[in-house]
């Protein structure tokens, strides 16, 4: 699989958290032949997957390349994320909105705001950075739609 057009199949895989090791998630995904594998950066959402996890990733059951992307969520910031600093809270810095309902260890951000664009894009430590870095072969971007939280009056 070379190509978005060649899929047939895929898998999205986002927690990570059943399996101890990186290796052990790698093997298992290893062991499937879905053309695409769509992944969270973070092996159980806090270290990074090594880019040979990455590549380990690449390969079907049968052996034949697939595509491996990256997830990442711009709409909302994590407690366990390598970016969560322990004095912040809601606005604190002044991105950080208040908390998702379902979920107090998100928080909505406001994603146009020059300081959280500069986690996702700003520099060499920068979200997106970090996933050219581990070598995926693309990214899927959630959260686009959390403008509807400040829309209707949130944050």
């Amino acid at each position: 699989i070379t190509g978005l057009k060649a899929v047939k199949n895929y898998i999205y895989i986002t927690d990570s958290s059943k399996y101890d090791r990186q290796q052990d998630f790698v093997i298992a995904v290893s062991n499937t032949n879905y053309d695409l594998l769509v992944v969270d950066v973070f092996h159980k959402g806090r270290s990074p997957f090594t880019k040979a996890a990455i590549q380990g990733m690449k390969f079907k059951k049968l052996g034949s390349r697939r595509l491996v992307y990256a997830y990442m969520n711009i709409g909302v910031a994590e407690t366990h994320r390598y970016y969560w600093r322990d004095n912040w809270k809601e606005g604190q810095p002044p991105f950080i909105a208040e908390p998702v309902p379902a979920n107090p260890d998100k928080h909505y951000v406001e994603f146009w705001q020059a300081g959280w664009r500069k986690i996702i894009t700003g520099n060499t430590n920068s979200y997106i950075y970090g996933i050219v870095q581990q070598d995926f072969d693309g990214v899927i971007i959630d959260g686009l739609d959390s403008y509807k939280f400040f829309e209707s009056g949130g944050g």
